[in-house]
């Protein structure tokens, strides 16, 4: 899986990557690597198992991105063997930020952390309305709805 990842970096960047690194998992199948380029170009490659998850993934990346809503830009895909390349957005996750600032603050919420949860909770409304009428539900995973089952 890692000569695909290759093959989709060096056809998105123009030259063959120096490393693939294996990041962390994420609660999923999926396994991820940072390719980084001679130059320190990177992008997350991600080997998916499950195709249905993979075309989920895909087309709802593709549609919020049509609709300008901020999602890493897939740099290429090799559907048949589950494997795709997108925009490395960097290791700090929202809630890493928060338990830093919290540590910082002495165990409490840190009004330093605030201007970031109000843009995230402004955005989404966005991915709902703007979203909302651009995915192909068709495609959903694992479930078409958010019903019973699912909560």
């Amino acid at each position: 899986m890692q000569q695909i990842l290759r093959r989709l970096f060096e056809k998105h960047f123009g030259k063959a990557p120096a490393s693939v690194i294996p990041l962390e998992g994420d609660g999923s199948s999926r396994t991820m690597f940072r390719v980084v380029g001679r130059d320190y170009e990177t992008a997350v490659g991600v080997v998916g198992p499950d195709h249905e998850e993979n075309r989920a993934f895909l087309s709802y990346s593709a549609a919020f991105r049509s609709a300008g809503l901020p999602v890493p830009e897939i740099y290429g895909v090799d559907e048949a063997a589950g494997v795709y390349l997108e925009e490395d957005l960097g290791d700090t996750t929202l809630f890493d930020a928060l338990v830093t600032a919290r540590d910082k603050a002495g165990g409490s919420f840190p009004d330093s952390i605030l201007p970031m949860y109000r843009r995230v909770v402004e955005e989404l409304p966005r991915f709902q309305v703007k979203g909302g009428k651009v995915v192909d539900y068709s495609v959903a995973y694992p479930r078409a709805a958010f019903d019973r089952q699912s909560i």
